[in-house]
């Protein structure tokens, strides 16, 4: 049988890495990931937007826990998806 996966948001990732109280609801969802045997994913532009990050020592911590999630390796170019581009708003 094939894994459920799911792909987490650099903003996720953010907050459930970080050093701090989490909500009941983001425990809750934990939990239910974890009990369906999800695989969680990271995007590789998840990692560039971490890059972005002015604060060096912030920056190097949440690169090496993001660095413990595995990576789609191949992902759509939502500027040439036509469909996609349509239903978003600018």
């Amino acid at each position: 049988m094939k894994k459920k996966r799911i792909l987490f948001d650099t903003n996720i990732i953010i907050q459930r890495e970080d050093p701090k109280v989490l909500s009941s609801d983001f425990i809750e969802l934990n939990k239910i990931i974890n009990d369906l045997n999800y695989k969680i994913f990271i995007h590789p532009l998840s990692i560039d937007d971490i890059n972005r990050d002015r604060d060096e020592e912030r920056k190097s911590i949440s690169l090496s826990k993001i660095a413990t999630y595995s990576s789609i390796e191949k992902y759509p170019d939502y500027n040439q998806d036509e469909t996609f581009k349509s239903q978003i708003r600018t």
